[in-house]
């Protein structure tokens, strides 16, 4: 009846990237009905994203809650995107994301890996790396595994993060003066030093670090690093 579309809600949906649904899937060791169980959507929801198809949008958000993504990781487009306005009422524009600033971090850090693998504690983590590090950024959560290495001693979780060079500097700094110690980081490493390696031949061209005004760290903290 034509009356009963007059009131009808446009629900949003958008494609979901089902290539990257089934890695993160699959670094969770979770199966279909577990994943629809965790995000309390239809199990025929969580195939249809799989195969990348159009979902709702707040049934991505669930899916990615409970994966500890940020949703938009979950979209399929050439460019990750953010959303501007208020996707519910589909007031909303979507803005590409550049991660070209952005890098891989992999830390171990001393909590056993069944503890760490739950949404509460991935979250609670990742403020309290945040207020260590002085961020205000999106850090992501890409992989948790548990530290074979450090099995005899202690049991250990090895994470791999997603953070922008600004930050991957600040982490550093933090490893240095020994303040990560208070959330139980021990080791770090990048699996990319190049970009690295590029901004200190940047900094070398400087007498000193104090000798650099704040265009030129700006300019260094800001250079695009990807080739």
């Amino acid at each position: 009846m034509a009356g009963s579309k007059t009131g009808r809600i446009k629900s949003s949906t958008h494609a979901v990237d089902g290539e990257a649904l089934k890695r993160f899937q699959l670094q969770q060791g979770w199966s279909n009905e577990e994943l629809s169980t965790k995000a309390r959507i239809h199990v025929k929801t969580i195939n249809r994203a799989r195969n990348g198809q159009r979902i709702e949008l707040f049934a991505i958000k669930k899916i990615a809650l409970s994966l500890g993504l940020e949703h938009t990781r979950l979209f399929l487009s050439e460019k990750p995107v953010k959303l501007i306005g208020d996707p519910q009422s589909d007031d909303y524009i979507e803005v590409p994301i550049s991660y070209e600033k952005r890098k891989d971090v992999i830390i171990t850090v001393i909590v056993p890996f069944a503890e760490f693998n739950q949404t509460n504690t991935k979250s609670f983590f990742i403020g309290n790396l945040k207020q260590v590090i002085h961020s205000s950024e999106k850090i992501n959560i890409v992989a948790v595994k548990n530290d074979d290495a450090s099995a005899a001693i202690v049991s250990g979780t090895v994470v791999r993060l997603e953070m922008s060079t600004q930050d991957i500097l600040r982490l550093l700094a933090a490893k240095i003066d020994g303040t990560l110690d208070d959330i139980k980081i021990t080791n770090i490493s990048l699996s990319d030093y190049s970009w690295l390696n590029r901004m200190i031949a940047r900094l070398s061209k400087v007498a000193t670090p104090t000798d650099a005004d704040d265009e030129t760290w700006s300019d260094m903290l800001n250079y695009n690093m990807v080739q």
